[in-house]
């Protein structure tokens, strides 16, 4: 009976044995998916917060850390409004802070996780890369004046 899910062979013999194959494979109940219902992971919650454009703020103060998200590594915070692409936000951090940012992060208070800002994503809406009170910048470099 196809499940529109591919079928996954693992082959023992060219690679040796899988130790973890069995245990990997025994955590996704069969049907789960096509019946709607998401594998039990014990009592925390399954998922990341969803966020809609809709629901945004117009504006939101941004604070801006050095390297982690600590008191005594906040440089400061700056106002980012919905019209400030990242591009914008790393030279009001130049002009409001003084700190010239070669390389910058997402963090937030709550984790340790600290996600990179391609180069390529500095023409991007800010807002919609940090929309939640929760999100920071890290200045992870500071270039040489």
């Amino acid at each position: 009976m196809p499940t529109g899910i591919p079928a996954v062979t693992l082959r023992e013999d060219e690679c040796g044995p899988l130790p973890w194959a069995s245990a990997a494979l025994a955590t996704v109940q069969p049907g789960a998916e096509r019946d709607g219902e998401r594998p039990k992971t014990g009592d925390a919650p399954v998922g990341r917060p969803i966020y809609s454009v809709d629901q945004l703020k117009a504006s939101r103060e941004l604070r801006v850390y050095l390297t982690k998200c600590s008191e005594e590594a906040l440089l400061g915070s700056v106002m980012v409004t919905l019209e400030h692409k990242i591009c914008d936000v790393i030279a009001m951090i130049r002009d409001e802070l003084k700190v010239s940012a070669s390389a910058i992060c997402r963090g937030t208070s709550s984790s340790s996780l600290k996600v990179p800002v391609n180069r390529q994503q500095y023409g991007k809406t800010a807002l919609f890369y940090f929309p939640s009170s929760q999100h920071h910048i890290l200045v992870m470099d500071v270039a040489e004046e």
